[in-house]
Parts: C-alpha cells; sequence; structure tokens
C-alpha cells in the first residue's frame, strides 16, 4: 500500500485492533478519507475510479470505509463512481461503508433513495465497526 498514491484520498488502515486476518476471505480492508471539497466532472472521476479499480484489484481491498466528511457537494457521476465501487465490492463478497456525510451530500443521497442502499455511518469508527 506505500507504493499507492492517490489525489483524492488519504489511505488509513482499519482500527489498531482489527488485524486483516480477522477479516478473513473478504481481503483486506482501509479507510478511504476524501480530501476533496468537490467530486465533480471538473475533478476527473474516471482517475478517482482508477485509484478505486487499482485498491480492489492490485491491493485486494475488500473491505473499506469511504469518509467523506471533507465533501460539501458531490454530482451524480461521482455518486455514480460510488455506486460502481460498491456493487464491485459486493460482488467479491466486500463491502463499502459510507461515513461523515456532509448535509449537502446526505441531502442529495436521501434525495436519490441512496441512504438505503449504502451501509451509512456517522463516523470513522463506527464505519469500521461495521466492517467486522
Amino acid at each position: 500500500m506505500t507504493n499507492f498514491h492517490s489525489t483524492f484520498f488519504n489511505i488509513q488502515p482499519l482500527l489498531a485492533g482489527q488485524k486483516s486476518s480477522d477479516q478473513g476471505s473478504s481481503g483486506q480492508g482501509a479507510v478511504l478519507v476524501i480530501t476533496r471539497r468537490q467530486l465533480t466532472e471538473e475533478e476527473n472521476l474516471e482517475e478517482l475510479d482508477q485509484d478505486f479499480t487499482t485498491l480492489m484489484d492490485s491491493l485486494q481491498m475488500r473491505q473499506l470505509v469511504l469518509d467523506l466528511s471533507a465533501v460539501a457537494f458531490m454530482t451524480s457521476a461521482a455518486i455514480g463512481k460510488v455506486i460502481s465501487l460498491h456493487r464491485r465490492l459486493a460482488r467479491s463478497q466486500g463491502r463499502l461503508v459510507l461515513c461523515g456525510l456532509q448535509p449537502g451530500v446526505e441531502e442529495t443521497l436521501s434525495t436519490s433513495h441512496l441512504l438505503t442502499y449504502f451501509h451509512v455511518a456517522d463516523s470513522s469508527q463506527a464505519a469500521t465497526e461495521q466492517l467486522v
């Protein structure tokens, strides 16, 4: 993981008490802390999608927390990338949990009826607990 770098997020390990072996066949996990204020088409969302693909395919990440605390706004195209990640993880017996939803993002997901589609938690710690 040390060789991987994304311009969209920082990668943090799961809780110190949780070992990757605790996750069994579902693969390794991480907390992805989005560092962008907005996720829009102007942010080169294809690069974000490629970063997600690298995490899954090359680094075998299957348990992911997506911390959106810094994100005030997401376009439907950005939400589409998160939906795609969720589906890819589900097909691989993995799991994605969103956390830190700001009011604008939460409202957009609620209006789109996606709050019930995604696993959502208030904090990174609570999200990590949903992965266990």
